[in-house]
């Protein structure tokens, strides 16, 4: 059994900008899955980063779709992707449309003995 941690983004009104979500997991943990649900469906594009905690240098974007009209977008990484304790994990979702409010989501694996 995964022992995991769901944390969940402030709601961003898409005719108000854009959402730009960081989420800090505070120790090493594991990315399980990132979701975002649209309260309506969207046509934006949805980018998931690694904001290394080695420096912009390091920063890596890890996924990046284009939703049309879709209601929600859900990534489980098929292999390990392992933040360290101060790397920040970014979730953004364009604005193009302007329609809509959206949620996001990240659900994390804690590693054990961290």
């Amino acid at each position: 059994m995964l022992d995991t941690e769901h944390l969940y983004g402030d709601s961003q009104d898409l005719s108000a900008g854009a959402l730009a979500w960081s989420v800090s997991p505070g120790a090493p943990r594991r990315v399980v899955a990132v979701l975002l649900h649209a309260s309506t469906t969207i046509t934006e594009t949805v980018k998931v980063t690694i904001d290394s905690v080695a420096g912009a240098n390091y920063d890596t974007l890890i996924r990046s779709v284009g939703l049309s009209a879709e209601q929600d977008f859900a990534w489980f990484p098929e292999g390990d992707v392992i933040l360290a304790q101060d790397d920040i994990l970014k979730v953004e979702c364009t604005q193009a449309n302007t329609t809509g409010v959206v949620y996001p989501t990240v659900i994390f694996e804690r590693i054990s003995g961290k």
